[in-house]
């Protein structure tokens, strides 16, 4: 996990769930712990820390840490 969005992006999804930083790569939305409530901590987590905005549309098809990462590097333009 080089890509520093990709680090900062699985620090806060370990924080919200209350994990180990080494299982959010395999972690997918809707397996326990990643829950829809967590699913939506997790969202709010990362739009304050990132300062990004996600739509509907993208917080309900997002499913893993890497697509998350995707989207806050798309809106930062990188």
């Amino acid at each position: 996990m080089s890509d520093p969005i990709d680090h900062q992006i699985a620090e806060l999804i370990a924080e919200v769930l209350g994990v180990e930083l080494d299982a959010v790569a395999s972690m997918r939305r809707g397996e326990d712990p990643w829950d829809s409530l967590r699913h939506l901590e997790i969202v709010f987590a990362v739009e304050d820390a990132c300062g990004v905005r996600l739509s509907t549309a993208e917080v309900t098809e997002v499913t893993t840490p890497a697509e998350l990462a995707g989207l806050v590097r798309t809106r930062h333009g990188s």
